[in-house]
């Protein structure tokens, strides 16, 4: 028993040490916030004054301090070193924190939002670097992120690890936004561990040149078998109803027997936000996706390209394909 003690012991004084060393190398020590919990009578000693703040900051039911009180105190804190906890909590959002800019965290974890059962969004708006594992789950009125900056999960001292991210059992009318997964899926250190089910609607649009489609077709509004055998002649006027020279498209893309002669559809698509699957046609080779170079599925469960009882195929080619 007494091993155990001087085991945990020596783990506490380590994490604290190396906390400590960590909050002494980027902030002065004015700017180093020691409380361990946020309410009205530790919410006085935090360094409401300084731009950048070292912190393990938790705010829960305990937190007895408004919104408007909140964003007061982190009015002038633009970096954030150390970790960031919001749970429990009844605020609508985050927007407290809209000064912040840059969040690092040491190690594992350290950006968790969880069971804020009146948040509707996170609206961190000029939040651009998160160096954090990020954890945003159980927020059960949650329907948009609203981090429109943030697009940098790397670390500003060249520490090289991966950033996990897990977004789940939020509303059923959350949605992610493509300019938020281009983001995610550009970054090579961010790992997405666990992702919401389904992109936000819009209508195609034009962005420097770049055409944005959306293409009103889900896995579930398919109805397609879970292993796509031949639908007995019934076509579902998919590929028919996609629009041409799209760079981008967002919802699933299938191509059925009859389609063939209108692949070239997909000769300029760069991006696709949902699933490809090509069924039961003759086509001969798959060489009308050379710039092709993501495919962002959010159906955890089933492929993000698949092909199924194409007969006489013997030719696959997406050279510029990208893992993340």
């Amino acid at each position: 028993m007494l091993e155990n003690k001087l085991i945990f012991f020596f783990i506490s004084c380590f994490f604290k040490i190396d906390a400590s060393e960590f909050f002494s190398k980027r902030c002065e020590n004015n700017c180093i916030f020691t409380e361990e919990f946020l309410n009205s009578k530790t919410i006085k000693a935090f360094p409401s004054s300084c731009s950048t703040v070292c912190a393990d900051i938790k705010i829960d039911q305990n937190t007895d301090l408004s919104e408007e009180q909140l964003t007061e105190a982190f009015k002038t804190m633009k970096v954030l070193y150390g970790t960031l906890q919001v749970s429990n909590t009844n605020y609508t959002s985050g927007k407290f924190f809209k000064s912040l800019e840059v969040m690092e965290c040491e190690g594992i974890g350290g950006f968790t939002w969880s069971h804020n059962g009146e948040m509707t969004e996170m609206g961190l708006s000029n939040l651009i670097t998160c160096f954090c594992d990020i954890e945003i789950y159980s927020n059960s009125k949650m329907i948009r992120l609203n981090m429109p900056k943030l697009k940098n999960f790397s670390s500003s001292n060249s520490t090289i690890r991966q950033v996990e991210m897990i977004i789940s059992n939020l509303s059923p009318e959350f949605c992610i936004t493509i300019q938020e997964m281009q983001v995610f899926i550009s970054s090579k250190n961010l790992y997405m561990s666990r992702m919401p089910d389904k992109y936000c609607n819009f209508t195609t649009y034009f962005d420097s040149g770049v055409k944005h489609c959306f293409h009103n077709y889900t896995f579930k509004t398919l109805s397609l078998p879970s292993e796509y055998t031949p639908s007995n002649g019934l076509k579902t006027n998919n590929f028919k109803n996609l629009e041409s020279d799209c760079d981008t498209i967002c919802g699933v893309v299938l191509i059925e027997g009859g389609d063939e002669e209108m692949v070239h559809k997909l000769d300029k698509l760069q991006i696709l936000y949902g699933m490809l699957l090509i069924r039961v046609t003759e086509l001969t080779a798959v060489d009308f996706l050379s710039n092709l170079e993501y495919v962002a599925s959010l159906e955890a469960d089933q492929p993000a390209v698949y092909l199924k009882s194409n007969k006489n195929l013997n030719h696959i080619a997406i050279p510029r394909l990208k893992s993340n």
